[in-house]
């Protein structure tokens, strides 16, 4: 069943199973949104899913988003504003600007990350000192519309199976077409 809430002050919801999200938008606060399965995109037509200065995405023993079906946020660019647990992957992309990460992770698939790239500059993904991106048993791809932000202590982990074969794919300014020459170059 979809599910679209606003409010001012915060959104908390928890569902049992897949968590099917139309729009979902807080102004003020942050959004929670934890599923025992995952927590997808219900509508295409709809330009943001979850919009919030912070969001916090919790899928017990499925996915947030698909591969190759993104599910679209909007969280603040600052670090910390984007904490995701799930346990099959991670596909999102932050339609607005840039992306903030604290604690993302994945435990048996691949994490995906991406911000759009326009003309407009700071379609950044920015990470604090105390970020973590881990996808346990999984690759990691940052598709970034202008600069990839890793000070030190942050933290970007693909596969800790020494027997399976991973990779860390960081692309930055990845539409290089685009109008904002030199920035994220």
């Amino acid at each position: 069943t979809r599910i679209d809430a606003t409010a001012q002050n915060g959104i908390w919801i928890s569902e049992t199973g897949d968590l099917e999200t139309g729009a979902i938008a807080s102004t003020g606060n942050s959004v929670n949104l934890t599923a025992t399965g995952s927590i997808l995109d219900a509508d295409p037509g709809v330009v943001i899913n979850v919009r919030g200065p912070a969001l916090n995405l919790s899928a017990g023993t499925g996915s947030i988003g698909l591969s190759g079906h993104a599910l679209r946020i909007d969280a603040s660019v600052a670090a910390g504003a984007l904490n995701a647990s799930a346990l099959t992957g991670i596909n999102a992309i932050d339609l607005s600007a840039g992306l903030g990460i604290g604690t993302v992770t994945s435990a048996t698939g691949a994490i995906a990350l991406a911000t759009n790239d326009t003309s407009a500059s700071g379609e950044n993904i920015v990470f604090g000192a105390s970020s973590l991106l881990v996808a346990t048993l999984g690759d990691v791809t940052l598709n970034v519309g202008d600069n990839i932000i890793l000070p030190v202590g942050g933290v970007i982990r693909c596969s800790l199976d020494p027997a399976r074969e991973s990779s860390a794919t960081l692309i930055a300014d990845y539409a290089a077409i685009d109008a904002d020459s030199g920035v994220g170059a």
